[in-house]
């Protein structure tokens, strides 16, 4: 996987989390995943655009993006990419969106850091990967924001 080999050259621990059927949502994670894991430490990858240029929003599961907390920390008003439109903005399905992975700029919402671990979406829907909050600066480049509701 593109995501481990990613990890592996920049030096980051990490886990891979087998799900037993695709995951889109926060719900589906945790119905499909295999061992114990924290519901609090699952973050999604959210895409937005000003209609010109893409952006990559990494936000708690549970949270809720507010867009203009959002277009204030990025510096242009953004919108959501449709749901049906995310694979053809940065070649990945919903639900396995890899913050890791993207070719655009990511902001990452302060309380990603609250938990010791995070966990993420790894570009593939059955599997997610798990690395400690300290080690994403290591892992991409990212500007921290306050972007939720």
């Amino acid at each position: 996987m593109k995501v481990e080999e990613l990890l592996k050259e920049k030096n980051v621990a990490y886990r891979l989390i087998k799900l037993a059927d695709k995951a889109v949502s926060v719900e589906d994670v945790m119905r499909h995943v295999q061992e114990k894991m924290d519901v609090n430490e699952i973050c999604k990858t959210m895409v937005v655009t000003d209609g010109k240029d893409s952006y990559a929003l990494m936000l708690k599961g549970k949270s809720r993006v507010d867009l203009a907390k959002a277009s204030a920390a990025i510096g242009t008003k953004v919108r959501l990419v449709p749901f049906n439109q995310v694979k053809e903005v940065v070649g990945l399905e919903p639900g396995c969106v890899c913050p890791l992975l993207l070719k655009i700029p990511l902001y990452v919402d302060r309380q990603v850091f609250v938990t010791e671990k995070i966990n993420f979406g790894s570009g593939d829907l059955l599997y997610g990967i798990e690395i400690a909050n300290k080690d994403l600066g290591k892992a991409a480049d990212y500007t921290e924001a306050d972007l939720a509701e």
